[in-house]
């Protein structure tokens, strides 16, 4: 499997800790880190009516509104590209085999309901052995030599403080790296044009 840190965005091929191109699908949003395509807070902080019948139920926002909106994204700061895989939320399995369990509900403790578990530790859950949350690297699923959020958050430059690894403890190799790449990110971080997405 290639390293996760070479990865690059499948839509716009932005780098890790890169700005994502203008209308690229795994933008996040800065408002409310769902997928900023689709969230609709353009339309929430702008005011602007999308009733069914309105100009912008039906043609979306005018020139001047994405304007507006460019300039609120600007303000808010947007969110860079860093690749993070599903990983299990026990033993750190990263990418493991989707399935589905009709008993997830008896089976899972209440508390990891809501995660990803691997076959392996939903196995031991049914067999009645503990399943609990574990502390592993989210990129590679190491557990030796973590770092937590509340240790790396304030090296990370303030602008890529909010991003979809904010919660997530990491190795000391992937924390160096991905630190790095972020910098490198950071020194470039004009906001792509549209063009060539």
């Amino acid at each position: 499997m290639p390293d996760i840190l070479e990865r690059k965005c499948h839509d716009c091929g932005s780098g890790i800790g890169e700005l994502h191109r203008p209308g690229c699908d795994m933008e996040v949003c800065p408002f409310c880190y769902r997928q900023l395509i689709m969230c609709g807070c353009c339309y929430r902080l702008l005011g602007v009516d999308v009733s069914k019948g309105s100009r912008a139920y039906s043609e979306g926002l005018s020139v001047e509104q994405e304007a507006a909106w460019e300039r609120c994204l600007t303000e808010q700061g947007f969110i860079p590209y860093v690749p993070i895989p599903i990983a299990c939320v026990s033993c750190g399995n990263t990418l493991p085999k989707m399935f589905g369990a009709d008993d997830w509900h008896l089976v899972v403790p209440e508390d990891l309901r809501g995660e990803v578990l691997c076959w392996t530790c939903y196995s031991k859950a049914k067999a009645g052995q503990a399943v609990a949350r574990g502390v592993f690297c989210r990129l590679c699923g190491s557990a030796e030599i973590i770092v937590r959020p509340a240790d790396w958050l304030d090296v990370v430059p303030p602008g890529f403080r909010r991003y979809n690894l904010q919660d997530a403890d990491l190795c000391s190799t992937h924390f160096a790296r991905l630190r790095e790449a972020m910098l490198e990110g950071w020194r470039k971080a004009k906001r792509p044009s549209a063009k060539g997405c």
